[in-house]
């Protein structure tokens, strides 16, 4: 973060306005230790970063493209400044410090002695800074302003010490930095009877070509404004930032008298400074300029009203139409007194308009309760003097009467917590959800974890999936905020089903295991075997050896005591045979009939291996699955008719066991 020095002129947002062709005569700051980096452009060093040190800034806008140069001129000659130009057009004036975004167009930071600037016959290149005194140019080569932007000029002065004249718009320059509108006021007004009564100018006014400047910069004597019809005069003028700037485009006046309703104007006159007031190109606001107003006509300022109290207030929050003075604020709160339901007491009294207005002023104040207030009520809040004598007075120094109320009310604290009724249903459930509005609930915000919502009392939700559901509940009164949520069951989800073999070899004993879900009141199993059982583990089942396989179904239904059903079915092969075994021959003449060799009956194993081998030993084919067949070819072309040799390789389902079989089949043409 930048660190500041304190003197006007020492930090980019307290610059010093330039404007024209103008000669300073400077004297030099405190030292300023310079701790805010400056990025030089084409210069090494600590990062190419250099120091601020002692620095003055100035800013200036150009009106006409052209060349700018300046001249810095030491009083003493071995004094060395740097220094360095930023555009900072459409940025504000911290930018300078910003490596990525400060826009450099012109610097020279030689460690060289005696005046230095811009001009036409500087170098083009920065000079940048050496570690001892040498011969570097401390001149740069002007750069060129562009109309309509606005620029920073820092002046670095490494020593610390020592007075110098800075010139604008020396040796030839074009560039104008010369604001060609003229100064003047373009409005005034005030909230009361003239006092205080703001002027508006149309540009920033210099602060000292004001009248009777006083030691901080802020208020002069007023005298080059007067008031039409002169009902009063101007006893001061605050100059409203002239405390932290040299410029200021609003001055607040200070009349000795209250002027009564009706319509006048300000004046501008030459003050006891002998002239009016003026801009940074020395340009006067002309004598005589005028610029009417109004005096209102002034009401008696009220307490207006209470914010809402929040649930369990801690606080309350007052509201006046019309700006009260801070000033006549008593901090413990005891300008104020509650009576109502239950007993209140205020603690602490301070404004909520964060800083207040410029002429000291807010609009809402923040009561502090020693106490929340925990119970619903009717309140009123009363005015008083305070315990230090404060009275609430308005800006325009009119008394709030004692004795004026405002009334309020407070709400119980609410709760969330809701019922429901649940009813099962075979195909869809429902679930009627209910909260009883206590203390005053208007409002309710139901949630539902399939991201449905619900703004009703009592809302009704249908589930078609069943299982475990969540539901959140926010409820309101308009102060007071609760939430209750609740984790609902639907477990009447009914889904049949079972576990087999699908294949059954002659005298095999089959079981059954149900991996049914729900809550199941009966079952009844189909077999296919002309059997029956109603049993959760049904006894094991044997079926007839059939001619050919044969596919049977077996089945299972569930009812549950909803009445509700779910059946599961599954197909059985009943095989004739089940050991595996590999023809003796085939003939792969595409005739449709045995054009393939591979083993049958493999439908009850896994692990399946099967090669076929020549009289060589060469492996004319190979297959890890039953699918995979051997069509009596090799590499693509026709094997010779004759004998081959196989081996088969297979794990049985039934024992677990695995099984190596070798044999030989004839390949027939």
């Amino acid at each position: 973060m930048a660190q500041f020095c304190g003197q006007l002129g020492g930090a980019p947002n307290s610059a010093y306005p330039v404007c024209g062709n103008i000669t300073l005569a400077e004297k030099s700051w405190p030292p300023c230790s310079g701790t805010n980096e400056i990025f030089v452009p084409g210069c090494t060093g600590k990062g190419n970063f250099y120091y601020d040190k002692n620095p003055t800034w100035y800013k200036f806008t150009c009106y006409q493209t052209g060349t700018f140069g300046f001249e810095v001129t030491p009083n003493i000659p071995t004094d060395d400044f740097d220094w360095q130009i930023f555009d900072i057009t459409g940025h504000p004036p911290n930018i300078v410090y910003n490596k990525t975004l400060a826009v450099v167009v012109a610097s020279n930071w030689a460690n060289t002695a005696g005046g230095t600037g811009a001009n036409s016959s500087g170098p083009g290149q920065t000079q940048c800074r050496s570690d001892i005194p040498d011969s570097r140019n401390s001149y740069a080569f002007w750069p060129t302003l562009q109309a309509g932007h606005n620029y920073m000029l820092l002046l670095s002065h490494a020593q610390g010490s020592g007075n110098y004249t800075i010139a604008f718009g020396t040796n030839g320059s074009t560039a104008d930095i010369t604001d060609p509108v003229l100064p003047h006021m373009i409005s005034a007004s005030t909230p009361c009877g003239g006092s205080p009564l703001s002027v508006k100018f149309n540009r920033s006014i210099r602060c000292t070509s004001f009248s009777g400047i006083d030691a901080i910069r802020l208020n002069s004597d007023g005298s080059e404004f007067s008031i039409s019809p002169p009902l009063a005069n101007v006893i001061a003028a605050k100059r409203m930032t002239c405390v932290n700037t040299f410029e200021t485009d609003t001055i607040v006046l200070t009349l000795d008298n209250t002027l009564p309703p009706g319509n006048y104007e300000v004046l501008i006159q030459n003050g006891n400074d002998g002239n009016s007031v003026s801009d940074f190109c020395d340009r006067f606001v002309q004598v005589g300029e005028r610029v009417p107003f109004v005096v209102p006509v002034v009401l008696t300022p009220h307490m207006d009203s209470i914010v809402q109290p929040a649930c369990r207030p801690k606080e309350l929050i007052l509201f006046f139409k019309k700006p009260i003075l801070v000033s006549s604020v008593s901090s413990n709160g005891s300008q104020f007194s509650v009576t109502g339901t239950a007993p209140v007491t205020i603690v602490h009294a301070q404004t909520t308009d964060g800083t207040p207005g410029a002429d000291g002023t807010f609009h809402h104040l923040r009561l502090t309760l020693s106490a929340p207030i925990t119970i619903k009520g009717n309140f009123q809040i009363k005015n008083k003097t305070g315990d230090d004598g404060k009275q609430l007075i308005d800006q325009c120094n009119l008394l709030i009467a004692n004795g004026e109320t405002l009334n309020f009310q407070t709400k119980d604290t609410v709760n969330a917590i809701f019922d429901y009724a649940v009813r099962l249903g075979c195909v869809y459930d429902t679930i009627d959800f209910s909260h009883d509005g206590n203390n005053e609930v208007n409002s309710w915000l139901w949630s539902f974890e399939d991201g449905r919502t619900s703004l009703l009392q009592k809302p009704r939700i249908i589930y078609s999936l069943f299982g475990l559901k969540h539901a959140q509940l926010i409820v309101s009164n308009g102060a007071c905020l609760d939430t209750a949520s609740a984790d609902i069951l639907l477990d009447n989800e009914l889904k049949a089903g079972f576990e087999s073999t699908s294949m059954v070899c002659p005298g095999q004993v089959v079981s059954f295991r149900d991996t049914s879900i729900g809550h199941v009141l009966s079952r009844l199993w189909t077999f296919g075997n002309g059997n029956t059982s109603t049993l959760k583990t049904p006894p094991s089942q044997q079926y007839p050896i059939p001619r050919v396989p044969t596919d049977i179904t077996v089945s299972l239904e569930l009812r549950n005591s909803l009445g509700c059903t779910g059946t599961a079915t599954k197909k059985l092969t009943l095989a004739d045979i089940c050991y595996v075994y590999v023809p003796g021959a085939f003939t792969p003449n595409n005739d449709g009939l045995n054009d393939y060799l591979y083993p049958l009956n493999v439908f009850n194993s896994t692990g399946f291996k099967f090669k076929v081998y020549n009289r060589y030993g060469q492996v004319m084919f190979e297959s890890a699955g039953p699918l995979t067949r051997w069509n009596g070819k090799f590499k693509g072309q026709v094997a010779d008719p004759g004998v081959y040799v196989w081996t088969l390789q297979y794990i049985d389902n039934n024992s677990g066991n695995t099984i190596i079989q070798r044999g030989s089949t004839i390949l027939i043409r």
